[in-house]
């Protein structure tokens, strides 16, 4: 069974946009339309945004995300010892920022890499104190090229 994450636990119809170095731009599908690697995900401490904890490494997820021209998508995670995990859902383009299920996040996009910040926080233990802090998630994705 794979560990609950925000971003991967989600999945559903949403909005999509990013900006690049130079300020907020809008993408098109087809700018996007392709399969995307999550390179890491990282939980960021919101009170202090340097202290951070990449969840990807941790649990040894394999995450990759296949968008289409017509805005479906497909999200596989993959666990070692474990069966991957397919998930379909539809995704759409709107202002700076992406909405996959509940999970919402600003987005930016440079070259092959995808950077998306969420726009609220979420509850994860950092410190492995046995408490959780508010969180900010980070998810990086690099487009894979066949």
């Amino acid at each position: 069974m794979l560990p609950r994450i925000p971003l991967i636990a989600v999945g559903a119809a949403g909005l999509l946009a990013c900006s690049d170095s130079t300020g907020p731009s809008k993408l098109s599908l087809d700018q996007l339309a392709g399969t995307w690697r999550l390179d890491s995900l990282v939980m960021l401490l919101e009170s202090d945004p340097t202290v951070s904890e990449n969840v990807l490494a941790q649990f040894g997820l394999s995450v990759s995300l296949t968008i289409d021209r017509n805005g479906t998508t497909m999200m596989t995670i993959s666990m070692a010892g474990s069966a991957p995990d397919t998930v379909y859902n539809t995704i759409a383009i709107h202002g700076d920022t992406i909405a996959f299920g509940d999970y919402e996040a600003t987005a930016r996009l440079q070259g092959r890499t995808m950077t998306w910040l969420s726009l609220e926080s979420t509850l994860w233990d950092l410190d492995n104190d046995g408490t959780p802090e508010d969180v900010l998630e980070r998810d990086v994705w690099q487009r894979h090229l066949p």
